[in-house]
């Protein structure tokens, strides 16, 4: 008995033949909802000391200087003791501002609502920007000497070419373990200048690393049984893809960290560099920063905020904005640390 003759009413001119080509006129349904970016949280949240600016340019932060104690010698006066001080200005940078033009015509054909999805993006873009120029900072202040002088409060730079995996290159780690044991090394020597320092214990301190080196740590600790997880030591969890405290300071994995040579920022700052010209660094050779509670400052004229223009006759469309203006600058050096290659680069 002969077959059929499928006549594929999906097909377009009967060009058919493939799942596809069969299929192309038949009806696409809407999922109901539209996929965004997923939401990238701004890790650096909670350790930036922050201060609203209102009617000003800049904020003055005063550092006082170190006061000796010595014996008295009955019947000698009392003059008071000279001491060094010094300031740190934090200016606001631009105004930094996204934005997105919808045409009336776009909001005739598609049959979904991606504004919101947009000013969600549009929010979290802003939110990646202001981190990149806190690390900036951070790095900046890791490199700078006591503001004060004679306090020995100096910022740390460990040079290591371990902090990078890479089996192309013999100077950087072979191996996860060999990687883990440099990020470790430079934990031990962070937390002991923090203590010779006088920085205070109870502030919380946090190793920020890429996302590649932090599962490293994680799989050459899940790996090679390191003690790291034993919970007399610690607690971390392989299960949940957690680092543990090393010497007291955290390790947060992020996406923030910028890795080009930022020194040269043109000014004013270009859409392409995402990067406030203020905040010239050269990042090639940064890998990873510690930083202290309350070591860099933002200050902010005005928070992270979305407009929504109303519908424009004389465009056809409708503009929507987001933008905040803030200002961001190093306050601690011996609350920062940059780890830092040696002879290569990221």
């Amino acid at each position: 008995m002969a077959n059929f003759t499928a006549d594929r009413s999906g097909q377009i001119n009967s060009s058919g033949g493939s799942l596809a080509a069969n299929r192309a006129l038949y009806l696409k349904k809407f999922a109901g909802e539209v996929l965004q970016k997923l939401p990238q949280v701004m890790n650096t949240k909670g350790m930036v000391r922050e201060k609203t600016l209102r009617n000003g340019k800049e904020y003055q932060f005063p550092y006082t200087g170190t006061i000796t104690p010595a014996y008295h010698v009955p019947g000698a006066e009392l003059s008071g003791q000279s001491t060094n001080n010094a300031e740190k200005v934090i200016a606001l940078d631009d105004l930094m501002v996204v934005d997105r033009f919808t045409p009336k015509i776009d909001r005739w054909m598609a049959h979904f609502d991606d504004r919101a999805a947009y000013s969600a993006q549009m929010g979290e873009a802003l939110g990646i920007t202001m981190e990149k120029n806190i690390f900036l900072e951070a790095k900046l202040g890791a490199g700078q000497s006591s503001v004060v002088t004679g306090n020995g409060a100096d910022g740390l730079v460990i040079t290591n070419d371990k902090f990078k995996y890479d089996t192309g290159v013999p100077a950087n780690a072979q191996t996860d373990v060999e990687l883990l044991d440099a990020v470790k090394s430079a934990c031990k020597e962070a937390a002991q200048a923090f203590k010779e320092k006088n920085v205070p214990a109870g502030l919380k301190k946090v190793l920020y690393i890429t996302w590649d080196v932090y599962f490293r740590l994680v799989n050459a600790v899940d790996t090679n049984g390191f003690s790291l997880f034993n919970k007399d030591y610690a607690s971390g969890s392989i299960e949940q893809g957690m680092v543990p405290p090393l010497f007291g300071i955290h390790i947060q994995g992020t996406n923030n960290i910028p890795t080009a040579n930022l020194s040269a920022v043109a000014s004013p700052q270009t859409a392409s560099t995402g990067i406030h010209f203020y905040h010239q660094a050269d990042m090639t050779k940064t890998v990873g920063i510690i930083m202290c509670e309350g070591s860099v400052a933002t200050v902010k004229a005005a928070d992270i905020s979305i407009e929504v223009d109303p519908y424009q006759a004389r465009y056809k469309g409708q503009l929507v904005t987001a933008d905040y203006m803030a200002g961001h600058g190093w306050l601690r050096p011996e609350c920062l640390v940059e780890l830092k290659l040696d002879t290569t680069s990221n």
